[in-house]
């Protein structure tokens, strides 16, 4: 039977991601963003290949930890910002984890699988979270190892993205959620995301074998293909250079489902909840494209303004295209159209859902 994500395989039968990445006949290499993975043709400056239909890529950028335990539900509902406890076998949610103070020290996407519930966040700040998360555990029935090595998440997107997967044997579900395929947990995600975007979580082991099956059907791009999803649906992502940098409010995260007002209490509540009930919020996040490089942490400038304004969240650059940004900043303490990233204009982008207070 194959290995799903819900049955990690001993360590002695697994390789290192990286290495089973390359055997794939990938190139990897470091951007601010974490490890990309690309076709061999491609070059670190050359960004993604422009494709039509539908694609594949490896995102070593990303990694995932497994909680489980018999408190396991209401030990997360306690911590993050989203509902746990009525996520039922199957769902999906945006979720966050933040600091007494109400600041991010990591966003990710949570399912449940039977008893087992899983994160997936920037592989940098897994064992920061794995470690702080366990400070809180005392005397619960809960357990939190990180499984980046013994499991690899597959970005899946493009116009036909659904057939290729069923034609590649892999199934896809219906409606948003995660679903258990031959390849690992299949996760359709929810709107703001565009339809036919996927993420397939599969066991190192078995990399190859779910790899040759896809890539003959979709075609293989780099690691940007995803950033560029996650941009499109206005759906920041915390790295570790960007930790504690923001409430969620500051990068739209209460708007793309990414908080619950309704729950109980969990650290920074408070600081949250303040700053949806009381005053105006200062800070938002908006899309833009320009014609250069841009890297998390970035500052955002505005004419005539001695300090940054804002900073960039995350980018994306395709081949022969301007790099494409999310970006949080003090709104309107300058125009959209005045702002710059290293010297280079910003050209404000649609985003799906309505920012208040930005029209």
């Amino acid at each position: 039977m194959t290995s799903t994500p819900t049955e990690p395989r001993p360590e002695s039968d697994q390789a290192e991601p990286a290495e089973s990445l390359q055997r794939l006949g990938l190139r990897l290499w470091e951007d601010p963003h974490g490890t990309q993975a690309g076709p061999p043709r491609q070059d670190d400056a050359s960004g993604a290949v422009r494709i039509d239909g539908p694609w594949l890529c490896a995102l070593p950028e990303l990694g995932l930890l497994e909680i489980t335990g018999a408190d396991a539900a209401a030990f997360l509902h306690a911590q993050l910002t989203n509902d746990i406890e009525h996520l039922q076998d199957g769902g999906l949610a945006l979720n966050g984890y933040c600091t007494p103070k109400g600041r991010l020290l990591a966003t990710f996407i949570v399912w449940r699988r039977a008893d087992r519930y899983w994160l997936l966040m920037s592989r940098g700040l897994c064992e920061p979270v794995r470690k702080r998360l366990t400070m809180f555990v005392l005397r619960s029935k809960v357990s939190i190892a990180e499984r980046s090595d013994s499991l690899v998440v597959l970005g899946i997107g493009g116009s036909g993205a659904s057939a290729a997967l069923a034609a590649a044997g892999i199934g896809h579900p219906d409606g948003s959620g995660a679903t258990g395929t031959a390849g690992g947990d299949l996760l359709a995600l929810p709107a703001p995301f565009e339809q036919e975007v996927y993420l397939l979580v599969t066991p190192t082991a078995s990399l190859e074998v779910t790899w040759r099956r896809l890539e003959g059907h979709l075609a293989v791009v780099d690691s940007a293909h995803w950033r560029s999803v996650e941009i499109r649906a206005g759906v920041a992502r915390v790295l570790p250079a960007t930790s504690e940098n923001w409430v969620p409010q500051m990068i739209n995260f209460e708007l793309v489902g990414g908080v619950s007002f309704k729950k109980g209490c969990y650290p920074g509540q408070e600081v949250v909840a303040r700053s949806q009930y009381l005053g105006k919020l200062k800070r938002r996040l908006f899309a833009a494209s320009l014609n250069g490089r841009a890297a998390p942490g970035d500052p955002v400038e505005a004419p005539e303004q001695a300090e940054p304004v804002g900073t960039v969240v995350l980018s994306a650059t395709s081949a022969g295209e301007p790099t494409t940004i999310l970006f949080e900043y003090r709104y309107p303490s300058a125009p959209l159209t005045s702002l710059r990233v290293g010297g280079a204009d910003l050209v404000p982008a649609a985003l799906p859902y309505q920012v208040p207070g930005s029209d």
